[in-house]
């Protein structure tokens, strides 16, 4: 069946039975995830009406829990529902944006790669014991980005291409975008024009920031702090990996359909999902596969349901169907992992709501989470500034746009490097900029660079990962040209690096998560060092 485009669907799904007849139906959006959570008896987030006003919405806002919205057909919210509305429509979005716009779009695994995956992984052990309920496929599922800083894969693509893509799919065409096998979804990407995307570094790619103006923002959002507002586009089914956001999210549907797996913020939650280190790019996300995720979600309900609180109710896992036209209001530190249809587009807007105090209707183990929260956020971005600080401090070197050299000297041999100290070859490694680290593996045998990469002292592994895979927004004030082949430098010394070590790429993986727990040790250790120095001063 055709999607619909900027239409509210009148019959809500959330109650409405599963059976195996839906298999065939759902079949078009690769949604055995979507059909496992659909088959669950988890509870579902109500349906209600737009907020009638700000008050409304404020007193949702305090309320702390998950809610949907019905597609509003008079103010406060008609003018919002006409802009998703026009950004279903593909014709529309090229119209809007300039042709030459480049956008990060992540390159996440087709079902090709899952497979393998799956075949590489199957046989690994361990401590988490996935339900015989869910077979292992619903853990390595085609479109599922984990959130690893390690297995991320992003490249910075035409927006125009990705929309041609996704028009040619709704027309039945075929695309030059299918051979490549994997999937592109457009995440969050910020298009609210004006500061906010100045302010996040996206100045270059004004081109897609004027799709969304002030004056369309729904009249119940003035006298808010708005953060962002991003857009989002699949052309195939996709599934982000378990996070919670920074700020209040109203997650609205313009075309296609996703279904939100949410979790409440609360230390057992946490406790369950893991979260990753402060150190790691994206502290907000937890490993966890989606198969995982549910039997968390049902056992969670589960002890909730066996022992009521004797306080304040505890919110329970739920699960949101949000169709076009419908908005999901996500309160800040609410996890959830999001699975979206084939051909689906959305807006989200990032708002300000209430963090401190903790409301009422949280209990006390609710209450410390609230007060964790926040520190892990400050933590988080006080890391990566620690960490430059650190490095700059024992090697007189910055981390990025370093002067160090691009290259090692022509006249070393790899005689002449083998008879180098250890110390010495990690100290030229502080040093090298991609490329120059390229030329150094290959200087030593497979088997001597795999042990030089598995003795990396804390400190190196962090020049390595900080020069051939991170790069912040705003730090270059290079031209578009010369950012895509620096970019396109950093990736190919990337998979040299660590493509030297031997052609199995489950060891390539493991040795490059090897090396990402070292760097986080080194940046946890500043961490450390620099909270140390601010409570003796």
């Amino acid at each position: 069946s055709s999607l619909s485009s900027g239409r509210s669907s009148s019959s809500c799904p959330t109650q409405r039975p599963i059976d195996d007849a839906d298999a065939d139906t759902d079949a078009h959006a690769g949604s055995h995830v979507e059909l496992a959570w659909l088959r669950s008896n988890l509870s579902h987030v109500p349906m209600s009406d737009f907020p009638a006003s700000a008050e409304a919405l404020e007193a949702c806002v305090r309320r702390r829990l998950p809610q949907r919205f019905r597609a509003p057909t008079k103010p406060p919210g008609m003018r919002w529902a006409s802009l998703l509305a026009r950004c279903s429509n593909y014709t529309w979005l090229l119209e809007k944006t300039a042709a030459r716009a480049r956008v990060p779009i992540l390159v996440v695994p087709g079902p090709e790669a899952s497979s393998d995956e799956n075949k590489n992984r199957s046989s690994s052990s361990g401590d988490y014991q996935e339900s015989p309920r869910h077979p292992s496929s619903l853990s390595f599922v085609a479109g599922f980005f984990n959130g690893s800083e390690d297995e991320r894969r992003e490249a910075k693509l035409p927006f125009h291409g990705l929309v041609e893509f996704a028009k040619a799919r709704e027309e039945g065409r075929s695309h030059f975008s299918e051979k490549f096998g994997s999937r592109l979804y457009l995440s969050q990407c910020p298009v609210l024009a004006g500061a906010t995307c100045e302010r996040q570094g996206w100045e270059k790619n004004r081109g897609v920031s004027g799709i969304v103006d002030q004056g369309d923002l729904p009249e119940i959002l003035e006298g808010k702090h708005v953060c962002s507002v991003n857009l989002w586009l699949g052309v195939d089914p996709t599934v982000t990996s378990a996070h919670y956001d920074c700020h209040d999210n109203l997650l609205c549907v313009s075309r296609g359909r996703k279904i939100a797996l949410l979790l409440p913020p609360s230390l057992k939650t946490q406790g369950f999902l893991r979260p990753r280190s402060v150190a790691a790019r994206t502290p907000n996300d937890s490993p966890r596969t989606p198969g995982e995720l549910l039997d968390i979600a049902q056992r969670l309900s589960r002890e909730i349901e066996s022992s009521p609180s004797s306080s304040a109710p505890v919110p329970k896992p739920m699960l949101a169907i949000v169709e076009p036209g419908e908005c999901l209001f996500i309160p800040e530190g609410w996890w959830h992992q999001v699975s979206s249809a084939p051909l689906t587009t959305a807006l989200n807007v990032f708002f300000y709501g209430h963090l401190l105090p903790p409301p009422r209707a949280l209990n006390q183990e609710q209450s410390l989470f609230d007060l964790n929260y926040p520190l892990r956020t400050l933590l988080s971005r006080t890391a990566p500034r620690a960490a430059r600080r650190a490095f700059r401090a024992r090697t007189g070197l910055p981390v990025s746009g370093d002067p160090g050299l691009t290259g090692i000297p022509a006249t070393m041999s790899g005689n002449a490097v083998s008879n180098q100290s250890q110390e010495d070859i990690y100290k030229m490694m502080n040093r090298l900029r991609p490329g120059g680290l390229l030329q150094l593996a290959m200087l030593f045998s497979p088997q001597k660079w795999r042990a030089v990469l598995e003795n990396l002292p804390p400190i190196t592994a962090y020049a390595l990962v900080s020069r051939c895979c991170v790069t912040g927004p705003g730090e270059s004030e290079s031209e578009d040209a010369r950012d895509i082949a620096e970019d396109r430098q950093n990736g190919v010394a990337l998979n040299g690096i660590f493509g030297h070590i031997g052609s199995d790429e489950s060891a390539q993986r493991e040795m490059l998560k090897h090396v990402f727990r070292r760097r986080d040790a080194f940046v946890s250790a500043a961490l450390r060092d620099a909270i140390g120095d601010m409570i003796s001063g």
